[in-house]
């Protein structure tokens, strides 16, 4: 049966290798993927006026405002566990399971 062995390296390298892989995230292709959501919802949009007459375009202002709605709620779905993470001693998570 192996021991474990605590030392004062491992939470702090944990916390460095989450803080990195946030800092990884690749902001070109994030803004490719805004760009091809927005085209999308300007393509889908014209599709439901053309399916159901009396009904109008969005504005570009409504399209962007929920765009950047739905990228912060996304920010803040993310955010939440990995400040929760960051809280957990890693030797205590790993008994844990």
């Amino acid at each position: 049966m192996g021991v474990l062995v605590r030392t004062q390296g491992e939470p702090t390298a944990l916390a460095n290798a989450v803080r990195a892989a946030m800092r990884d995230v690749d902001p070109e292709l994030t803004l490719a993927g805004i760009a091809v959501g927005l085209g999308l919802a300007w393509l889908v949009s014209r599709a439901i006026v053309a399916a159901l007459p009396g009904t109008s375009t969005p504005s570009a202002g409504e399209v962007l405002g929920a765009a950047v709605i739905l990228a912060v709620a996304a920010m803040i779905a993310a955010y939440v566990p990995v400040r929760r993470a960051l809280r957990l001693d890693p030797v205590r998570a790993l008994r844990m399971e």
